[in-house]
């Protein structure tokens, strides 16, 4: 018989549709090697695997009595790659999670040096604009929407290298790359917080300088 398979996609073993079926005796030959070394064997639902598998033990236990099935074969099923690559999948987020929590606690350290050379250059400036009637909730608002300005600035340009990146090596690595909407919605509400904590400081204490001493700062 000949004829053409039906496509049926990529799997973890990888792809289903460049394969050549041939007689097992041409197969000998060609390969040089007798017998056996693995057979592809599929459950009729994915609910039936675990079925699947103990039916196939079953059956080489009993064609190979007396030997024991723990060296003879071994027996691999879809799930048990596909649990192995979800427990590799959570420590490499686990492990991408700590670089991101570094990242952001140096750049939240960033943000706020900046903003305390901010508070130190304008002491000037803070002692005429509380001589003239801001209060301290108005200096307070003004370094902190600074701090905020700079921390989502600094979010979007981060967001707007990662789209460029998925753009740029999603041919490269020939596979489909984005970013989810989700995603980037955390990482701007990121950026929002690490403004608000990092911020808060230096805007306090711009906010704590008394005029007099503020006007008589050089």
């Amino acid at each position: 018989m000949v004829g053409v398979l039906d496509a049926i996609g990529s799997s973890f073993s990888g792809s289903g549709d460049n394969l050549v079926i041939i007689p097992f005796t041409i197969g000998e030959r060609i390969f040089q090697r007798k017998g056996i070394s693995s057979i592809h064997i599929s459950a009729s639902s994915a609910d039936r695997v675990k079925e699947a598998e103990a039916a196939v033990r079953a059956f080489m236990d009993k064609k190979l009595v007396g030997a024991s099935s723990s060296t003879t074969y071994s027996i691999y099923n879809q799930t048990a790659v596909v649990d192995t690559l979800s427990t590799a999948t959570a420590t490499l987020t686990l492990m991408l999670g700590g670089i991101a929590a570094i990242s952001l606690l140096v750049g939240g350290i960033g943000i706020m040096n900046i903003m305390l050379v901010s508070v130190t250059e304008r002491t000037r400036e803070i002692g005429i604009r509380k001589a003239i009637g801001a209060s301290r909730g108005n200096i307070l608002s003004q370094f902190l929407v600074e701090a905020l300005v700079v921390s989502v600035l600094g979010g979007l340009i981060g967001l707007g290298l990662s789209l460029l990146a998925a753009r740029l090596m999603g041919p490269l690595l020939k596979m489909q790359l984005s970013v989810s909407p989700l995603v980037a919605m955390l990482a701007v509400g990121f950026s929002l917080f690490i403004g608000v904590v990092f911020g808060l400081y230096p805007a306090n204490k711009a906010s704590r300088l008394l005029p007099v001493e503020a006007l008589r700062y050089e």
